[in-house]
């Protein structure tokens, strides 16, 4: 059986951190897009679409996390 290290404190504390921040952020995502309930026109290249603005912001939202976890965790280079 393979054993892990423990982590350090300040490795916990840190892990802590980022879920406060991280929970929130979603509280002040979720705050926002609830007081946010009038529909709003989206407009793309080929045409525009009418939707309530909360869903806008959760969905920009969501494509900006995907979009920073997409970055974290892109392929290294290795130089040889």
């Amino acid at each position: 059986m393979e054993t892990t290290p423990r982590q350090t404190t300040g490795q916990t504390n840190t892990h802590l951190a980022r879920i406060v921040v991280a929970l929130v952020l979603i509280a002040v995502i979720a705050a926002v897009a609830i007081d946010n309930s009038d529909d709003t026109r989206i407009g793309f290249v080929f045409g525009d679409v009418s939707a309530p603005l909360f869903v806008v912001l959760i969905l920009a939202a969501i494509v900006g996390a995907l979009i920073g976890w997409l970055l974290l965790h892109r392929p290294r280079r290795h130089h040889d």
